[in-house]
C-alpha cells in the first residue's frame, strides 16, 4: 500500500480484540495496513506463568505508561514500519489510555507519527502513590488495595455500565462484556498488574 499504516491503541483492561470489528473496514476504506497490539499486562500479552506478581517472569516488572510507550515504539519500528524508509510514518488511533499513549508517542523527539486520532483519551495515567514504585512484587497493602479495586472494576455489571456510557450504540458493546471478563480471568497476573498501575509514576516527557 502507498498509504501510511495505521496502529490502533486500545484502552485499559481490554486488548486489541476491541478493534477487530474495525480493522478490515478501515483497511478497505483507506488502503492502509492496519495494526493493533496488546501491551504487556493487557489482552493476551502476559509474562509466562504469572503468579500474582510472585513469578520469576514478573520480578521487577512495572506496568507504567512509560513502559507501554517504549513497547509501542518498539512495535512500530520492528513490525509496523519494518523495512520502511527512515522518513516513513504511522497514523495512531488511541482510545482511552491508548489515546494518552498515542499522544506521548507523537510528542517524542524524532517521532514517526503522521497523525493522531484520539477517542475519549485519558489525560493522566499512574498515581505515583507513596511507598512503592510499582515494580513487582509489591508490598502487602498496595497489593490488597489493587486486588479489591480490580475485582470491583471487572465485575460484569460494571463492565456493561462503562461500555454503555462510551458506546453510541450500546447494543454493539454487549458481546464485549464477556470478552473483557474472559481477558481479566485469563491470567493470574491481573491483580498485581492493577496495583502496579495505580502506584506507578505518570508519564515523563
Amino acid at each position: 500500500s502507498n498509504s501510511a499504516p495505521v496502529l490502533l491503541l486500545n484502552g485499559f483492561g481490554v486488548g486489541s480484540f476491541t478493534w477487530h470489528r474495525n480493522m478490515a473496514a478501515l483497511a478497505a476504506s483507506t488502503g492502509a495496513s492496519v495494526y493493533a497490539m496488546d501491551y504487556v499486562g493487557q489482552g493476551a500479552s502476559w509474562p509466562v506463568d504469572c503468579d500474582d506478581g510472585n513469578a520469576e517472569s514478573e520480578q521487577g516488572l512495572r506496568y507504567a505508561i512509560d513502559d507501554w510507550k517504549a513497547q509501542a515504539a518498539e512495535f512500530i519500528d520492528a513490525i509496523v514500519l519494518r523495512g520502511a524508509s527512515p522518513d516513513a510514518c504511522v497514523h495512531l488511533v488511541g482510545n482511552s489510555a491508548g489515546g494518552l499513549l498515542a499522544a506521548l508517542l507523537a510528542a517524542e523527539p524524532g517521532s514517526r507519527v503522521a497523525s493522531l486520532c484520539l477517542l475519549n483519551a485519558t489525560p493522566v495515567w499512574g498515581s505515583n502513590l507513596p511507598g512503592w514504585d510499582g515494580r513487582l512484587p509489591g508490598p502487602a497493602v498496595p497489593r490488597a488495595i489493587g486486588r479489591y479495586l480490580y475485582d470491583r472494576m471487572r465485575d460484569r455489571a460494571n463492565i456493561a455500565e462503562m461500555l454503555e456510557q462510551v458506546y453510541a450504540a450500546p447494543e454493539q458493546a454487549e458481546p464485549l462484556v464477556e470478552q473483557i471478563r474472559a481477558v481479566t480471568d485469563a491470567s493470574e497476573g491481573g491483580h498485581a498488574a492493577f496495583a502496579s498501575i495505580l502506584w506507578s509514576p505518570p508519564a515523563t516527557l
